[in-house]
């Protein structure tokens, strides 16, 4: 007889997070504006997450600044209905969110997607104030709630929006995208959040030569997508512009006007506004590629004006050269300046190494860095130039470490640094373990395991030049994952599978704006020595500063 053989996969996580907060000298590859507010605190915990046919599960626990928190999701299908439960994230966007401002949720209750053409969601519950690590969740109930999302396309070229929320104030929200020509999107968006009215208009007009992006935003005092204790992100605010010229293929200017609408922690705290201009170019004379920027910020702290100057080129085919200097030109003082120069080169696509020089406040720094990816270890290291309006100084620079090692019987370590948007350098440290059952398939007298992640889809994002591409955004299967300063990202699987591959161009990790010139429509996962690198190329629509 046929024995059938179930497995069930267990993964166990012991998290410890560092919320440390340091000063570091990094080089700059990119200007990114941000906005917002962060809170953060010592955390220890774990999780146990189960999956298999046809369903999947997680449970976290552990404590928070001393207090205990729980952490449960559960999915499955009925028929053609997709069934939620426990803790999960919803994401409240709309059409109008050219300049952000969309929104994820944390919730705990039953949720439901109905069958059919249309995408209906169904939720009922409450939200919750989420704590913990990436790798230990756990949420505590807030306010409770009921929503309906409806995505539904009226023609090819127009699709409606809903999102409505009841709970103690309503959220009524409606919008259409209608894709006019080719080149020209508009939408609208308006309603009522938190029961104040909201308006919203955007149009984005992307034409070989130039790209305008514009919104109008109009939301009412004290207006917010959802009230609750959690902690809020930024809303674009009154009128947004972002215009890009590319008179020819060696020319770029881009100038942008944005403002911004922070809540504060508390519900009935007052706004932070905040407004950035910028004005940008860039352009190519014999193999050197030459930018120059001009920042002007108004928020908490005053006005701020900065600017920016760099050039870049191609040394070889592997590597690269660069050498930016950004000053602050008024505002509070000791005003801070910097000159930076790197070195970036690609030895192999598993290696890369970046050199960097530069002088902060009269002190000189030699800083190293790159990346590296095999079947056992992963690690990388990249600087970047953050502009935070929100701050007294705006110009940032941030440091980001990546690291995945695994060790023996399926124990993978984890690390990660992050620029959190108050301008603070914040850790993470996580201990990770694969739990198997012994499994024993008839006629064979081995146990057997899957392995861990064994299998990859890995690849590069390019600019037409060759240049990396940091920050990008690529949706593979249900998974995100983002480029690193050398335009590389991995996505480790149990198993090999073929999966879709879609360029998330509005969720890039900085202001920059690009149009996809070319990308795989599928991908598929092989084997750490087997697998092939996937060449995305993208074309810039804003200037790289690079």
């Amino acid at each position: 007889m046929r024995a059938l053989a179930k497995s069930l996969f267990v993964r166990s996580t012991l998290g410890l997070v560092f919320l440390l907060v340091s000063a570091v000298s990094a080089s700059a590859q990119l200007i990114r504006v941000e906005a917002g507010a962060s809170d953060m605190v010592p955390t220890v915990g774990g999780s146990v997450s189960i999956q298999g046919k046809g369903y999947e599960g997680y449970l976290g626990a552990g404590t928070v600044d001393g207090v205990f928190r729980l952490g449960t999701y559960a999915k499955t299908s009925f028929g053609s209905y997709k069934f939620t439960a426990g803790d999960q994230t919803l994401a409240f966007n709309l059409p109008t969110d050219l300049f952000g401002g969309g929104q994820y949720l944390a919730t705990r209750g039953v949720g439901v997607t109905l069958p059919g053409p249309d995408h209906v969601f169904v939720f009922a519950g409450a939200t919750t104030l989420g704590a913990g690590t990436p790798l230990f969740q756990a949420f505590q109930s807030q306010t409770a709630l009921a929503a309906v999302f409806i995505d539904k396309k009226i023609a090819e070229n127009f699709h409606f929006y809903s999102r409505n929320i009841i709970s103690r104030q309503q959220t009524w929200i409606e919008g259409f995208d209608w894709q006019v020509r080719p080149w020209l999107k508009t939408s609208l968006s308006a309603g009522v959040g938190s029961n104040k009215p909201y308006f919203a208009a955007s149009v984005d007009a992307d034409r070989n030569w130039y790209e305008i992006k514009a919104a109008y935003i109009e939301a009412g005092s004290g207006f917010r997508r959802i009230t609750t204790p959690s902690l809020f992100a930024s809303e674009p605010d009154r009128e947004n512009i972002l215009v890009t010229v590319k008179p020819y293929s060696s020319l770029v200017l881009t100038a942008g006007h944005e403002n911004f609408l922070a809540p504060q922690g508390s519900l009935t705290g007052p706004y932070q506004r905040a407004s950035v201009d910028q004005l940008q170019s860039s352009f190519d004379v014999a193999k050197f590629r030459l930018g120059a920027g001009l920042f002007e910020s108004h928020g908490p702290s005053g006005r701020n004006v900065s600017d920016g100057f760099t050039v870049s080129r191609e040394i070889t085919r592997k590597i690269d050269g660069s050498i930016s200097y950004y000053q602050n030109l008024n505002g509070p003082k000791p005003r801070a300046s910097y000159l930076i120069s790197t070195i970036r080169e690609t030895i192999s696509p598993k290696l890369s190494l970046l050199q960097v020089i530069n002088r902060i406040q009269g002190n000189t720094n030699f800083l190293f860095g790159g990346s590296y990816t095999t079947n056992r270890l992963s690690v990388s290291v990249d600087y970047q130039m953050l502009y935070m309006p929100f701050l007294a100084n705006p110009l940032v620079t941030g440091v980001g470490v990546t690291l995945h090692l695994k060790l023996w019987a399926g124990l993978q370590v984890n690390g990660d640094t992050f620029r959190s948007p108050d301008g603070k350098l914040r850790y993470t440290a996580s201990l990770s373990a694969l739990l198997t059952p012994n499994l024993h398939l008839s006629g064979d007298g081995e146990k057997r395991a899957p392995k861990f992640g064994d299998y990859v889809v890995r690849g590069q994002v390019r600019s037409e030049r060759g240049s990396p591409i940091e920050g990008a955004a690529i949706l593979l299967g249900d998974r995100t994952v983002f480029s690193n300063g050398a335009g590389e990202f991995l996505l480790r699987l149990n198993k090999p599978q073929q999966m879709s591959l879609t360029v998330l161009t509005e969720e890039f990790l900085s202001p920059l704006h690009f149009s996809v010139v070319s990308a795989p429509s599928t991908v598929t996962a092989a084997s750490e020595e087997s697998a092939s690198d996937v060449l995305i190329v993208l074309r810039p629509t804003t200037n790289n500063l690079r």
